[in-house]
């Protein structure tokens, strides 16, 4: 059985909303998930922690992992170096470096920024970037044409499973496709291995 602690975008708001389009697409793969509703790291440690212990509870030898979407990914990759019990982590245009996307983002032509993004710029917290490492059992999902997290925000990591999806953008946030779940269950079946 795969489990996935899922925390879903928020903009670095407090509250996550329901991403229903990511959470049934997994459910239809029989992935047992658990959503988050709180972006508060504390939080979401504790609910992580009860659910991995919820999960080894009632299923044999459980693979525990956590999903992360945009500002959701940035919680996700901490959480899986906080939790040593947890066995893979997924990011889907995770917000890795969130000060950089920051500055990606004032860069871009007036032009090109939308009320949405000067929201985005404003939400920003000061929190620390991720580790430069990310570790095998992670795999990060980006797109070429997202502005809101820009490939570039990638460059200073070392990524050994990192997927660039040529013809997306951060709509993959939102609307799961084929392609995206195609990589996503390709990996678990790979983490799933003895």
């Amino acid at each position: 059985m795969i489990c996935i602690f899922m925390i879903s975008g928020s903009h670095f708001t407090k509250y996550i909303s329901y991403n229903s389009s990511w959470i049934q697409e997994l459910k239809k793969h029989n992935y047992v998930v658990k959503n988050s509703s709180l972006a508060d790291l504390n939080i979401l440690l504790r609910d992580c922690q009860q659910f991995v212990n919820t999960c080894q509870d009632k299923f044999p030898n459980p693979k525990i992992g956590v999903m992360g979407i945009s500002s959701g990914g940035y919680f996700a990759l901490r959480l899986k170096k906080m939790i040593s019990r947890l066995q893979f982590c997924i990011g889907v245009a995770p917000v890795i470096n969130p000060q950089r996307r920051k500055q990606l983002l004032q860069q871009l032509p007036s032009s090109k920024l939308t009320p949405k993004l000067k929201q985005v710029i404003r939400a920003t917290p000061s929190v620390r970037k991720i580790y430069n490492k990310i570790d095998s059992e992670t795999l990060i999902i980006a797109s070429r044409r997202d502005i809101q997290v820009p490939l570039e925000i990638f460059n200073e990591y070392q990524i050994p499973n990192l997927v660039i999806l040529e013809k997306q953008d951060h709509s993959i946030t939102q609307q799961v496709n084929l392609e995206l779940m195609t990589k996503i269950n390709q990996f678990l079946t790979e983490v799933n291995q003895p």
